[in-house]
């Protein structure tokens, strides 16, 4: 995907959320790895939105990729992770290690 191809996908879906923010009281929006800089436009274009990153341990994600069905292999999923770029404005931060039940709570007990 060329860059200019990267950017137009991503103003498609800065269109959309802003879309469903409008008709919408929640919502959720899962994407697993944005950059930076479109984090930052959205941001800009959708203020009231709460950013929450996921993380987790290096050995923990290369356990996580190993099982049947998964498409990606464990160097590829730690080589994923070395290009994430952090956040440039305060972002909640939940360690994702734990268990669904113990992130879920986490998460709305600091969003609600």
């Amino acid at each position: 995907m060329t860059p200019d191809l990267r950017d137009l996908q991503h103003e498609y879906i800065f269109q959309h959320v802003q879309e469903l923010t409008q008709k919408h009281n929640k919502l959720v929006i899962a994407y697993d790895f944005m950059w930076d800089r479109y984090r930052t436009k959205l941001l800009s274009k959708c203020p009231e939105l709460r950013w929450i990153l996921l993380t987790v341990d290096r050995e923990i994600l290369k356990k996580r990729v190993v099982r049947p069905g998964h498409l990606i292999s464990p160097e590829f999923a730690l080589t994923i992770a070395d290009l994430f770029e952090s956040p440039s404005f305060p972002i909640m931060n939940v360690d994702n290690g734990q268990n669904v039940e113990y992130t879920v709570k986490r998460i709305l007990t600091n969003v609600s």
